[in-house]
């Protein structure tokens, strides 16, 4: 089982799939941490991105230490009845 940290694609569609949501991710995050704090959220919502695609921006914002971003995605999962440890 692989982990966050440790994933590497096994193959071609892997590849193609990660890094489209990573890239995604990766804007998102720019213009989450562009808009004022009090507008995030709702921002993020109306984006109303899938369980996966939230999912991912969390744990790319987590893991590049983008805490504006890992905020506001996690309200949300939570919001959407998952569970984050801490």
């Amino acid at each position: 089982m692989k982990n966050n940290e440790e994933f590497q694609p096994d193959n071609e569609n892997e590849l193609i799939w990660t890094d489209y949501h990573n890239n995604l991710s990766r804007l998102i995050s720019e213009k989450i941490r562009g808009l004022d704090e009090k507008e995030r959220l709702n921002v993020l919502k109306e984006l109303n991105p899938t369980d996966l695609s939230l999912m991912n921006l969390y744990l790319q914002a987590l893991k590049n230490e983008d805490y504006e971003t890992c905020a506001v995605a996690k309200s949300l999962l939570i919001e959407r009845g998952f569970k984050i440890p801490n």
